[in-house]
């Protein structure tokens, strides 16, 4: 699984980018290996986008993320705000 680290509202996926970190080479990080699962942020456009732009860059999944915290306890907000 690799995070993307990009919303995927953009049909340009840059698959150097992301987490984990893997290997440079020539400064950015070697592209996702494929098969990949693809792990993005909710929000930006509609899901079917992020899922046919993971899609085009080679992902034969996709889990889209809510990075928004919806909890009410002190702690967890706390931590949400880091």
């Amino acid at each position: 699984v690799y995070y993307a680290d990009s919303d995927l509202c953009d049909p340009n996926v840059d698959t150097t980018k992301g987490y984990p970190s893997r290997a440079k080479s020539g400064g950015k990080m070697a592209p996702w290996p494929s098969p990949y699962i693809l792990m993005l942020d909710r929000g930006g456009c509609t899901f079917v986008k992020k899922v046919r732009n993971a899609q085009r860059s080679g992902a034969s999944g996709v889990i889209i993320a809510d990075n928004t915290c919806l909890c009410s306890d002190a702690e967890c907000v706390a931590d949400s705000d880091n």
